[in-house]
């Protein structure tokens, strides 16, 4: 697997179960309550929203959810209160299994396209969520703050390779300790100078680096500024 892959987190489908598993912890944040509603599993329509909401315009989504007569509506906030009972009661793996079975989030995203890819991106973070887990750490709000650390840094996919493939990077992509053992190769090669022998160079602090002209004995030479630099 190559470093060029696109980050897990920004995926679709990451990017909905994750908004999920906010909502699951705090329901009363507007966002990504918004984003879970109207993601391919549950399918609320921009008109199924403005239903529930031109009813209860006052305070937050969640209370215009709860209020609304909707079966659809009804469904929704049973379900977010299993799951809540759920977060509060099972380990974190064990909240991600009953919200993938509950949501039938692997079915629903293998048939879109490049579904294959889809579905390993879910069994990623799958991973991703048991290991932070094995480090003794169970609670989910400690996990989205994990995951919210983790976007900072930018996280890989492995959807287009395998589980404990090998993977390509550059000393720029990669982060430090995100691999039990690495591999640094091509330290026999020189260090690139090319922009140290340009005419002029430049500095944040140091300013302008120019080569001085001896037009008498025609030769050049670096100035001072320019040996700082």
């Amino acid at each position: 697997n190559s470093g060029g892959g696109t980050d897990l987190l920004r995926t679709r489908q990451i990017a909905t179960l994750r908004s999920l598993l906010q909502t699951i912890s705090n329901p009363r944040l507007d966002i990504p309550l918004v984003s879970t509603l109207a993601s391919p599993l549950f399918g609320f329509t921009a008109d199924d929203l403005a239903a529930f909401r031109a009813g209860h315009r006052g305070g937050c989504i969640y209370d215009a959810l709860k209020r609304s007569e909707s079966a659809k509506c009804r469904d929704f906030v049973e379900m977010l209160e299993q799951l809540r009972r759920c977060a509060r009661m099972n380990t974190l793996t064990q909240l991600l299994e009953t919200c993938m079975i509950r949501t039938r989030m692997d079915s629903i995203f293998s048939a879109m396209t490049g579904g294959e890819g889809r579905s390993a991106d879910l069994q990623t973070f799958f991973q991703l969520a048991a290991d932070y887990e094995n480090g003794g750490h169970r609670d989910l709000g400690h996990f989205l703050e994990h995951l919210k650390a983790l976007e900072a840094k930018g996280l890989i996919s492995a959807g287009a390779g395998s589980a404990g493939c090998v993977t390509i990077m550059s000393i720029h992509k990669s982060k430090g300790l995100e691999f039990p053992v690495v591999f640094v190769c091509g330290l026999s090669r020189s260090f690139n100078r090319e922009s140290t022998r340009a005419q002029v160079l430049c500095d944040q602090q140091l300013g302008l680096g120019l080569a001085a002209v001896d037009e008498k004995n025609r030769v050049r030479y670096p100035t001072i500024a320019k040996r700082a630099i």
